[in-house]
């Protein structure tokens, strides 16, 4: 298990490595490259599931030591983890589907118990005092349906926020799903 220390200054230094070519560039405003030396926000999320590094914790902790906040996604299958969590800047959970039936479909769950591990999940977040949020990313034809389902899981979370984002035709995603299921604003 890697040390907490270690994962920071890595990332830090491996964040430096990226953007050290921006000091050179003409167009790049200096005082945006300074602050890009010195982050102040860090996501955790993305591929993998953040939450079941076993040292999350003091992950966290040593970020908000180094006054650098904390964002961390969670598809709210680790329910046990989220009631454990200490001190986030704020927590999301991904809410990809209203229902059991189109959650199987949308996100093919590891878990066969995948919808109350969501709703324990859901119910552990409502508890937390820090900032909270549910994502809602809609896919065109798939999971864009139910409102009265996504109410219910939505009120069960208690959010601070409610985010809904439009499904991008990006990455893996592309081997299942098509340019067409892109939701419009109409």
């Amino acid at each position: 298990i890697d040390d907490p220390v270690e994962i920071i200054e890595g990332s830090l230094k491996a964040q430096k490595k990226l953007i050290e070519g921006f000091k050179g560039n003409p167009d790049a405003s200096p005082e945006l490259v300074k602050q890009s030396f010195e982050p102040k926000h860090v996501a955790l999320s993305l591929t993998g599931e953040p939450i079941t590094y076993p040292r999350f914790n003091e992950l966290c902790k040593e970020f908000h030591k180094r006054g650098i906040s904390t964002f961390v996604v969670t598809n709210g299958q680790y329910p046990d983890a989220i009631e454990n969590l200490d001190i986030v800047t704020q927590l999301y959970i991904s809410v990809d589907a209203p229902n059991k039936e189109i959650l199987k479909a949308v996100d093919k769950p590891l878990f066969s118990d995948y919808y109350e591990r969501l709703k324990k999940s859901l119910i552990a977040m409502s508890k937390k005092t820090f900032r909270k949020a549910i994502r809602l990313t809609l896919v065109k034809d798939q999971n864009m349906t139910d409102l009265e389902g996504y109410k219910e899981l939505i009120l069960l979370g208690n959010p601070d926020f409610i985010e809904v984002k439009a499904y991008m035709w990006v990455g893996a995603s592309r081997e299942r799903l098509g340019r067409e299921h892109l939701p419009s604003m109409h």
